[in-house]
């Protein structure tokens, strides 16, 4: 889970702290009016998985986005409940954390969770303005020009397994 709050910037630079990491630039950053997001290619409405198993996230970034640029760092997956798209629950449960910036994709082994439906939140270089913005971690992180803001993936429903119960072959075998 989540403990750290994002520090105050100094007079002369912008810092914002995730999870796992920091970064701190010299100079203001001016945020930008011409973002980005993160495109989900899977899961999606229709996805229905089962805890146990295996499926690959895939996503991309929408063409605003300066690849070349952005993310820097990494680029983090949560596991979220649909209603909870912006609250401290919505970022408590992640997936992968710090998969390379240019990743598009990453094969998850779905652990133990309740039956219920969910979806994937995507973060670029651990700035998500909406969490700090709905959980009052001020400052927000600064997303200039070109950057990929937060982006959550179709609604998708996890099932567990149904256990079989065995029963020994009542009927002798036939020879």
């Amino acid at each position: 889970s989540l403990s750290s709050a994002p520090a105050a910037p100094s007079s002369d630079s912008t810092t914002t702290t995730s999870a796992a990491r920091a970064t701190t630039t010299s100079s203001t950053c001016v945020t930008g009016t011409q973002l980005g997001t993160f495109l989900f290619k899977s899961p999606n409405v229709s996805s229905i998985f089962v805890v146990g198993g295996t499926f690959n996230i895939t996503f991309n970034l929408s063409t605003i986005v300066q690849r070349n640029r952005y993310p820097e760092q990494s680029i983090d997956l949560y596991l979220q409940e649909p209603q909870a798209a912006q609250t401290a629950s919505s970022r408590n449960r992640p997936i992968v954390q710090n998969l390379p910036p240019t990743a598009t994709y990453f094969e998850w082994v779905i652990g133990s969770i309740s039956d219920g439906f969910y979806q994937i939140r995507a973060v670029a270089d651990g700035k998500d303005p909406q969490y700090s913005q709905a959980n009052n971690l001020l400052p927000l992180p600064c997303t200039p020009d070109g950057f990929p803001l937060p982006g959550v993936s179709g609604r998708f429903k996890i099932y567990n397994p149904v256990p079989i119960q065995g029963y020994p072959d009542p009927f002798p075998p036939n020879s």
